[in-house]
């Protein structure tokens, strides 16, 4: 079949856009809508990511430090970028490859990790779970900063149902699966306090209609059931990981709320049914990596992110792996072959969405290495470690395009201002004399006009 389109030319991909596309697309190009988009991310992170800090110098006996050098040197973010940490995690028979090469590059770009709590793997034996396989990963993790989520604890894919579930009464087997939320959640309270309670509601079946189909075939347990019926039945895992740790924060994740209508309007519903009934969700998960090998149409991320902000509760990009094996671009917004360059581009286009936006707080990379990512090409490292042009595209965003280094000069006062992206930062002063002296802030949005810190200089 023939048809008109516009064909353009965006660094390495060929744009191929039909003209019925482009007309759905408030009649703009390819190029024009992510450029507009783009700009509207760059203003979001400069609205929403920043935050202007006063800082006072003063002496021991209350005089202001005027006329010195400044150094203001961000050290973390708030905002979250994370990746899977299951290539540390060891199995049954084997051990992690290469464990401090991952952990040096991981620690470099990340300030978070996400350890893996499928049921089936955490406890393949009833009554033995597998913790002590994590716990060196999360000694690690805590010491080098990183915040840790666990992933997921109540799923009805067959991962997340252990084979000896089956031979018990469906109504025993609800009962430990309470017992398996409470006990891991305040079993881990300070160490982990961000979970995937239940995983993928609005496209699986609930728990009862998985036990009564002892199958793994995992094809039979993405059904759609009333929303009613999921809420009812999800709900009190959300209630139980509260009380069991009131601090942590509860994600709600599911997938294909970017490209089908029909499941971001079921994931709304749902949302709304469990806010009307006051249960503790603490933020919405969003899985954008489906379809598999699609380059997801921007303004539709941006629609999906807006429609899901309006509900009041953060948002998570929870799973997003574009991959460099070679495969086709599927989806219709780009044509053209997956390869590290188009990788790296559609990463970046993504993050800066994500980073844009006011509701976002935390976006996920679903695997880390091209080794254990479960697309082939979907690390952003590869089988042996070696950063690929994704990982260094996020360590340029990341660590220099959206991290504040500056020098200022403190003024007659002892005072100075500067504006910087949320996080800790290292402060130094330098005395006319040369003698550097430290301090340590925390720039934080929900500190809002209160960040005004005194800092006093000794001797």
């Amino acid at each position: 079949m023939s048809f008109k389109s516009f064909v353009f030319t965006l660094g390495s991909v060929l744009l191929i856009v039909p003209t019925s596309l482009a007309s759905s697309i408030e009649r703009a190009t390819i190029l024009e809508v992510e450029s507009r988009l783009s700009k509207q991310a760059a203003e979001g992170a400069e609205k929403f990511r920043k935050g202007d800090a006063w800082l006072a110098f003063r002496t021991l006996d209350d005089q202001p430090v005027s006329g010195v050098d400044v150094e203001i040197r961000q050290k973390t973010h708030d905002f979250l970028f994370g990746a899977l940490l299951f290539g540390l995690v060891s199995h049954a028979g084997s051990e992690p490859y290469r464990v401090e090469a991952y952990k040096e590059e991981f620690k470099a770009l990340f300030n978070m990790g996400v350890l893996p709590f499928y049921w089936e793997g955490y406890e393949p034996t009833a009554g033995m779970p597998q913790w002590p396989r994590q716990a060196r990963v999360i000694e690690w993790a805590l010491a080098n900063r990183i915040t840790l989520k666990g992933h997921p604890l109540v799923w009805t894919h067959p991962a997340g149902m252990p084979r000896w579930l089956y031979s018990l009464p469906v109504e025993t087997t609800e009962t430990l699966l309470s017992a398996r939320v409470t006990s891991t959640v305040l079993g881990l309270v300070d160490k982990i306090n961000m979970w995937d309670i239940v995983n993928e509601p609005v496209n699986t079946v609930s728990w009862r209609m998985a036990h009564a189909a002892p199958t793994e075939n995992e094809g039979t347990r993405y059904k759609y059931i009333p929303i009613e019926e999921a809420a009812h039945w999800i709900a009190p895992y959300y209630r139980m990981a509260h009380l069991a740790n009131p601090q942590s924060t509860l994600v709600l994740n599911d997938f294909y709320q970017v490209t089908k209508p029909e499941v971001r309007q079921r994931f709304l519903s749902l949302v709304q049914q469990l806010k009307a009934d006051m249960v503790p969700i603490g933020a919405l998960g969003i899985q954008a990596h489906d379809p598999l090998d699609a380059w997801l149409p921007p303004q539709e991320v941006v629609k999906t992110m807006d429609l899901l902000g309006s509900l009041g509760y953060p948002l998570q990009i929870t799973e997003f792996t574009p991959q460099s094996a070679g495969k086709s671009i599927a989806g219709g917004w780009r044509e053209g072959r997956w390869t590290e360059e188009t990788q790296a581009e559609y990463a970046e286009q993504i993050y800066r969405l994500a980073f844009g936006h006011p509701a976002v707080e935390v976006i996920n990379w679903w695997g880390f290495s091209d080794r254990d990512a479960w697309q082939p090409g979907g690390g952003l490292v590869t089988a042996e470690y070696q950063p690929k042009l994704v990982y260094r595209r996020l360590m340029q965003l990341i660590h220099q395009e959206w991290q504040t280094h500056l020098t200022a000069r403190t003024d007659q006062e002892g005072r100075l201002q500067f504006r910087g992206f949320y996080g800790e930062y290292e402060i130094l002063l330098k005395s006319p004399e040369g003698k550097l002296r430290g301090f340590t802030i925390h720039l934080s949005k929900k500190n809002g006009q209160d960040n005004r810190f005194t800092l006093t200089v000794g001797p």
